[in-house]
């Protein structure tokens, strides 16, 4: 029986009704690259065979991975309202390589951050990273960062702190070097943290407002402990900067 129709028994007859085609807020859209988007009824990812089994009327076929731009399904049921862990690990789960998935990721990685299931945050975003490479949000990035600190990795820390600096954006590389700072300092090197972190940071980036009144408070305190007699000139550029 296609799996698309109703069943119906009655008098030792078999009816097949066919279902009503899909409105177009219930289809899902595929994109494979070099052709325009389009409405199918159903897809489904295959980690094993990584591809697309997807579905069109009565007619499914197999689309492999690679051919594949996006596939974007009807959002899961009140996923705006869904913030907590274990609802976004199912919708994780169940979309995976349906667009929904990334959606969940952006929600769950503060979400580990915050309950400190550090392990949890290293794994989701390994998993990720394949799919979405540079497209990843240097918040969630940060994320990882902690993660790995606080997960005690802290030679893949080094070296992701490293590879951001060199190649890394702007504001990718003065929050690399703003995380280099916390990182020595909480190692009780404080002259370091110093020199190597929040002072190249605040005289390499001023531009980078994202990251500036941090970097600006994090260099007078650390100058303050160092007795060093710049810390009061940091602290006049955080006020005239940032006077609120």
């Amino acid at each position: 029986m296609n799996a698309r129709g109703i069943i119906c028994c009655a008098v030792g007859l078999v009816i097949v009704v066919p279902k009503a085609p899909a409105t177009i807020a219930e289809q899902t859209i595929l994109k494979r690259k070099g052709r325009e988007p389009e409405l199918v009824d159903e897809a489904v990812y295959s980690r094993v065979s990584r591809e697309y089994r997807v579905t069109r009327g009565r007619v499914t076929l197999s689309v492999p991975a690679a051919q594949v731009e996006y596939c974007k399904p009807p959002k899961p049921h009140g996923f705006d309202k869904i913030n907590d862990i274990t609802g976004l690990e199912a919708v994780l789960k169940k979309h995976h390589r349906l667009w929904w998935d990334v959606a969940a990721f952006n929600k769950l990685m503060p979400l580990y951050i915050k309950k400190e299931a550090h392990g949890k945050a290293v794994r989701l975003y390994r998993d990720m990273q394949p799919l979405l490479g540079d497209s990843i949000p240097l918040s969630l990035r940060r994320d990882y960062w902690i993660a790995l600190d606080k997960g005690g990795q802290s030679a893949t820390l080094q070296k992701e702190l490293t590879d951001t600096i060199a190649n890394g954006t702007r504001e990718a590389s003065a929050w690399a070097y703003l995380m280099r700072g916390d990182i020595l300092l909480s190692k009780r090197k404080g002259n370091e943290a110093l020199v190597d972190g929040y002072l190249k940071t605040v005289i390499l980036f001023p531009d980078i407002r994202s990251c500036r009144k941090d970097a600006l408070e994090k260099t007078a305190a650390a100058m303050h402990e160092l007795r060093d007699s710049r810390a009061e000139r940091f602290r006049k550029m955080l006020l005239e900067e940032f006077p609120e």
